[in-house]
């Protein structure tokens, strides 16, 4: 959704490069603040992820599932591709 919102703000923003016409300037902006709102949602649920899984860890250490360590070895073994 990213690089569709990105490219429509960049097309936007060419046409009024090109023809300097408000019209396509108000287009431009509007596209960007569509941009800035969707970074701000990322960042909100990134947030709330980070949260949630926080305290999904902890539960598991608790029930005993996961060792103390646990959480970051499954970690480290995931960045490397490996499950």
């Amino acid at each position: 959704m990213n690089n569709e919102l990105v490219q429509k703000w960049e097309n936007a923003d060419l046409l009024f490069q090109e023809s300097q016409n408000q019209l396509h300037k108000n287009h431009a902006n509007a596209r960007y603040q569509l941009l800035v709102q969707y970074a701000a949602a990322l960042k909100n649920g990134h947030s709330e992820l980070k949260i949630m899984v926080s305290g999904l860890l902890r539960h598991l250490r608790k029930e005993g599932v996961l060792s103390p360590d646990g959480a970051n070895q499954i970690l480290t073994l995931h960045s490397r591709g490996t499950r």
